[in-house]
C-alpha cells in the first residue's frame, strides 16, 4: 500500500544534490500568477474557508531557488452593507396575510399595528386608550385660558421631559419614563403667576382635555385610571389645622360620533376611592363643603366640585405614598356604547387666608388608561431572514448587526431570540445561545452562516406591571447601519423632541453656542467587539440645516470633522465613538444613518505552499489572538501552543502593595494602533482617599511606563474601561505601548518564537498601590489592534521547500507552462476576513540541472519496506 508523497519529500530532497553556489546570472519572481504585485484572498462566512485560487505563483524548473520571501500583510479591509426592513416601506406590512408569510404572531389580535392612517408602528394591543405619554403628548390638549401677568406666556397644563429631581419641590420624576403632563411643569408655584392686584381677583382654571376615544359595550374593564401626584395651595385655621382653597378634579362629555364642538358641555366626573391607591379620603382626596370652613375640608371657592364629593386637596405625599404618585380611578360604565372626552382641572381660588409653608407645585398626571391596558405579553417572528444574495454586500461574518428601530418606554421589556428555522431551537454562537438579549443593536457576527444559512427572529413584547407601556417598532437593518430615526426617545431626548419623529430644530436667537446633539454609541450597545475603521453619516441635508459632524473618541485629542454623505476612514480604530452633530443654524432632519466600517481580522490561519497538505506557516494558537487583533490574555504553554483567557485577577498584599499580570503575547515589531481593557471587581484603593484606586503601567521584561491612574468606584458591580482613567496627558495609550515595543535604546526581548518563525513578545501590566492594605482587581475585555506584516522567508526555510516542491513536481505537465512551474497556495481560515499577500521576491539562478524519474506510476513506499525505484540525474553548468 502507497502512503502519501508527502510523507516522502524530504527524504528525496536530501537526495537531491542542489545547492550549489556561485551561479551565474539571477532572475527574480515579484509577481502574482495573475500579474499583481499583492493579492487579496477574500473569506466570507457561508461561502468559503479556504481558499486555493488565489495567490499563485510561478517559478522556473530550469533553475536553482537561491532565495525566497512572502510576506502576509497586517491590512485590514473593512466592510459596511445594511438592508433596510420598516413601514416607511412602499407596500410594506407587518400582517402575516399580506406580508407572504414574513411574520408569525403569538395571537395577531394582541398587537396593533394599522389603522386608518396606514402602516403604523407595531406594539401591543389595548381594549380602549392607553398612554404612558413616552412617544408623545397622545393628542391631550391644553385649554387652559389664562396668561401670566408678567411674561404673558399661558398659564397652562404642559408636556415634557422631568429629569430625576430636577423639581425642587415636585415629583423626582414622572410616574413611569421621563414624559409626563404638568401644570406650568417647572414652576415651582403655580399659584403666583397671575396677579391682578386684588385679592379674590386672580382665580386660575388650568385644563387639560384628552383626545376622543370610544368606550366598547364588551370593555372588560370599566374605569378610567391614570397616574396623579399634586400639591395644592393649603391654608391653616386658628387652631392650625389645615383647610383647602383650591382643588382639581375630573370632568368628562360624550357623544354618538366622537365629535365634539368647543362649546358642549362638561359634567363632573366623581373619583372612585376603592379603585384608587396611594390616597386615601383625609390624606389627598378631600370633600368639599360650602357652608363652612371645616378642618380637613375643600373650602366653597374651589365652585367646580359639586359639595358634599370628593375631589383632590392638599398634597398625595403622606408617610405610606412618600414619592407622591398615586393611581385615581374614575368609573366609566354608564358611558359605555359612547364616544368620550376626559377633563382635568386644577382650579386656584386666590382665596385669602393664612397660608401654610406647603409645597404648591400644581398637579401633575402621567400614565392614562381606560379599560385593561396593554395586553401583556405577545411576540412576532420574522421569519426567514437569509443573508445578502449578492457576493459583494455579505458580511464576511455572520449576519453582521441586527438594529431595531424601535423604542421600550417605562418599565415594559422587549427581548430577542435568533432561531433555527429548521429545529426550532435557539442559535448557538462560541458566546452561547441567542436568547432572551435585549437593547436596539444586537451583534450576529458569531452566527455561523454554514451551519445556519437563515434565522428566525423571535421578538418578545413585555408590558409594565400597570398595563401602560409597551414596546413599539418601526423596523430593522440587518448590516453595519446604526439609525437615528427618532423612533427611540431614550437618545434624543436632549433635542427637547416631544410629538414628532423627524427633528425641526429652531435656533434660539439669544444662544451663544451652536446647539450640540450627542450621542455615545454606549447608549444603544456597550461596546463593538470588532474595530470601527470607516464613519459614513447620510440624511442630513445641506438646504434644510447647516451643521457639522463631528466624531469623538477619548484617545483622540480634538474632535474629528466628518465629511457627510461619504466614508471617513480612521487613522485609529476604535470600538466605541461619539457622533456629535454641532446645528448652526434652523434644522429638519428625517433621520440620520451611520454606516459602520468594520474590520474583520482572520483567525486560525494556515497557508500550504503547493497545496500539498503540509502548511509553510500557521497562525492558529489561542494565545495568538486574531492576526492583527489581540483579545486575550496569556494562558500559557500547553500541549506546545501557547493558551488564552478571557479573563485575569491581579492581587496586591499589604506588604509590597504591587503585583505584575494581564500578561498577553503581541508580534515583535508591531505597531500598536488601539489598547483597552476593563477593570472590574476593584477592591484596591487608597486607605486615605477612597475614590484613589491604583497605579496602573504597562511592562515588558525590565521596560515599563506608566498608562494611568485608576479611581476607586465602590459599586461593587463597577466596570471602568482603561480608556476612561486619568491617561498621560501627552501620549495616547497606543503611543505609549508602541514606545514601551519598539525603543531601539531598550529593545524588548523575544519570549518565544513559533514554527512559522514569528517572534513574540510579552507584555503585562504592573498594578500599584502603595498607601493599600491590599486587593485584587481583574483586568477583562483585552483589545489590542496591531499593524504586523509576518515574513515567510529563510525564517521557516522558504526556498527549501520552493525546491523540494519543484523537484517533486517538475514532472506534472498540468503545472508547468513552457519552463514555468506553477506554485499553487491554499490558504484555510475559521472566520472571515481578507488576507492580503504581498512583497513576493522568489531568486532563482541557472547553472545547473536536475531530473527526477519516477519508474513507476504511484509514489510512496509499500508497507512491507519495499521501495519505487528513484532515477535522478544532476549536471553542473562549467560557467558555475
Amino acid at each position: 500500500m502507497a502512503i502519501e508523497k508527502n510523507r516522502i519529500k524530504t527524504s528525496i530532497f536530501l537526495t537531491l544534490l542542489m545547492i550549489l553556489t556561485p551561479f551565474a546570472a539571477a532572475n527574480t519572481v515579484t509577481t502574482f500568477a495573475d500579474g499583481s504585485s499583492e493579492v487579496s484572498i477574500e473569506f466570507k462566512d457561508g461561502v468559503n474557508s479556504y481558499n486555493n485560487t488565489d495567490g499563485g505563483f510561478n517559478v522556473p524548473i530550469d533553475e536553482t531557488i537561491t532565495s525566497a520571501n512572502l510576506n502576509i500583510l497586517g491590512t485590514v479591509e473593512n466592510y459596511s452593507y445594511s438592508q433596510r426592513t420598516g413601514i416607511e416601506q412602499t407596500g410594506f406590512s407587518w400582517d402575516p396575510l399580506v406580508n407572504n408569510g414574513l411574520t408569525t404572531f403569538s395571537n395577531r389580535s394582541d398587537f396593533r399595528f394599522d389603522s386608518g392612517k396606514g402602516v403604523e408602528a407595531l406594539k401591543l394591543s389595548s381594549e380602549s386608550i392607553t398612554t404612558d405619554f413616552e412617544t408623545d403628548s397622545s393628542e391631550f390638549t391644553n385649554s387652559s385660558q389664562s396668561y401670566n401677568s408678567v411674561t404673558n406666556t399661558p398659564i397652562a397644563w404642559e408636556y415634557d421631559r422631568l429629569k430625576f429631581k430636577q423639581l425642587t419641590g415636585g415629583p423626582d420624576n414622572c410616574a413611569s419614563g421621563d414624559m409626563c403632563w404638568g401644570t406650568s411643569i417647572y414652576d415651582t408655584d403655580y399659584t403666583n403667576d397671575l396677579d391682578n392686584g386684588l385679592v379674590g381677583l386672580d382665580q386660575v382654571r388650568y385644563e387639560l382635555n384628552s383626545p376622543s376615544f370610544y368606550l366598547p359595550q364588551d370593555l372588560n374593564d370599566t374605569f378610567l385610571r391614570f397616574s396623579s401626584w399634586h400639591a395644592l395651595e393649603t391654608h391653616l385655621t386658628g387652631t392650625n389645622d389645615f383647610i383647602y382653597p383650591d382643588c382639581a378634579y375630573l370632568e368628562i362629555r360624550t357623544s354618538v360620533n366622537g365629535i365634539f364642538a368647543p362649546n358642549d358641555p362638561w359634567e363632573f366626573l366623581q373619583v372612585n376611592i376603592p379603585e384608587s391607591n396611594g390616597i386615601s379620603p383625609g390624606q389627598g382626596f378631600h370633600i368639599k363643603d360650602d357652608a363652612s370652613q371645616l378642618s380637613n375640608y375643600i373650602t366653597s371657592g374651589c365652585e367646580g366640585l359639586p359639595e358634599g364629593l370628593f375631589g383632590l386637596a392638599g398634597t398625595s405625599v403622606n408617610p405610606t405614598n412618600q414619592d407622591g404618585w398615586a393611581t385615581v380611578a374614575a368609573q366609566l360604565a354608564q358611558f359605555l356604547g359612547l364616544y368620550a372626552q376626559v377633563r382635568f382641572v386644577l382650579e386656584h381660588s386666590d382665596t385669602s387666608g393664612n397660608q401654610a409653608s406647603t409645597n404648591r407645585h400644581g398637579w401633575y398626571i402621567d400614565d392614562f388608561r381606560v379599560g385593561e391596558g396593554y395586553v401583556d405579553s405577545g411576540s412576532i417572528i420574522l421569519n426567514n431572514i437569509q443573508p445578502p444574495q449578492l457576493y459583494d454586500d455579505k458580511q464576511p461574518n455572520g449576519y453582521g448587526l441586527l438594529s431595531l428601530d424601535s423604542f421600550v418606554p417605562g418599565d415594559s421589556q422587549l427581548t430577542i431570540s435568533v432561531i433555527d428555522p429548521i429545529t426550532g431551537f435557539y442559535v448557538n454562537t462560541p458566546n452561547g445561545q441567542l436568547k432572551s438579549l435585549q437593547g436596539n443593536l444586537i451583534e450576529l457576527w458569531d452566527v455561523d452562516v454554514d451551519d445556519y444559512p437563515s434565522i428566525n427572529l423571535v421578538l418578545d413584547f413585555q408590558t409594565d406591571q400597570n398595563s401602560v407601556s409597551s414596546p413599539i417598532i418601526h423596523g430593522y437593518d440587518i448590516g453595519s447601519r446604526v439609525g437615528v430615526t427618532f423612533v427611540n426617545k431614550d437618545i434624543v431626548r436632549d433635542l427637547g423632541l416631544t410629538d414628532n419623529e423627524s427633528l425641526n430644530y429652531v435656533i434660539d436667537p439669544n444662544q451663544q453656542e451652536p446647539f450640540q446633539y450627542r450621542l455615545n454609541s454606549s447608549s444603544i450597545i456597550p461596546e463593538f467587539s470588532k474595530p470601527i475603521y470607516g464613519i459614513g453619516i447620510y440624511g442630513i441635508n445641506p438646504t434644510k440645516c447647516t451643521s457639522n459632524s463631528l466624531l469623538s473618541h477619548p484617545y483622540y485629542s480634538t474632535d474629528m470633522i466628518l465629511q457627510n454623505d461619504q466614508i471617513n476612514y480612521l487613522n485609529t480604530p476604535i470600538f466605541e465613538f461619539t457622533f456629535i452633530l454641532e446645528i448652526t443654524s434652523d434644522c429638519e432632519i428625517e433621520d440620520i444613518w451611520i454606516d459602520l466600517h468594520f474590520g474583520h481580522h482572520l483567525s486560525d490561519i494556515s497557508i500550504d505552499i503547493g497545496d500539498d497538505g503540509l502548511n509553510e506557516w500557521n497562525f492558529v494558537d489561542p494565545g495568538f489572538g486574531s492576526f492583527g487583533f489581540q483579545n486575550h490574555f496569556y494562558g500559557g504553554e500547553f500541549n506546545g501552543q501557547s493558551t488564552a483567557v478571557d479573563s485575569v485577577e491581579i492581587t496586591i498584599d499589604a506588604i509590597t502593595r504591587t503585583d505584575i499580570g494581564g500578561f498577553f503575547l503581541i508580534p515583535k515589531g508591531a505597531n500598536v494602533t488601539y489598547i483597552n481593557l476593563d477593570f472590574v471587581n476593584n477592591n484596591i484603593f487608597s486607605i486615605n482617599q477612597t475614590g484613589v484606586g491604583f497605579l496602573f503601567d504597562i511592562i515588558a521584561s525590565n521596560n515599563e511606563f506608566s498608562l494611568s491612574e485608576v479611581q476607586y468606584d465602590s459599586n461593587s458591580n463597577s466596570k471602568i474601561k482603561l480608556s476612561e482613567t486619568r491617561l498621560n496627558e501627552e501620549l495616547t495609550i497606543a503611543e505609549t505601548a508602541n514606545l514601551l515595543l519598539n525603543d531601539p535604546t531598550a529593545p524588548v526581548p523575544i519570549f518565544k518564537t513559533d514554527d512559522s518563525g514569528i517572534d513574540w513578545v510579552r507584555v503585562g501590566f504592573r498594578v500599584t498601590q502603595p498607601d493599600s492594605n491590599g486587593g485584587s482587581v481583574s483586568l477583562a475585555n483585552l483589545k489590542v489592534v496591531y499593524e504586523y506584516d509576518a515574513i515567510m522567508s529563510d525564517n521557516i526555510q522558504f526556498s527549501n521547500s520552493l525546491r523540494e516542491y519543484i523537484a517533486v513536481n517538475s514532472q506534472d505537465a498540468s503545472q508547468i507552462s513552457g519552463n514555468q512551474l506553477f506554485v499553487p497556495v491554499n490558504t484555510t481560515v475559521t472566520n472571515g476576513g481578507t488576507l492580503q499577500l504581498g512583497e513576493l521576491n522568489i531568486t532563482s539562478q541557472s547553472g545547473y540541472d536536475s531530473t527526477l524519474l519516477w519508474n513507476n506510476d504511484e509514489l510512496g513506499l509499500y508497507a512491507t519496506g519495499e521501495i519505487y525505484e528513484v532515477v535522478t540525474t544532476h549536471s553542473v553548468s562549467q560557467l558555475t
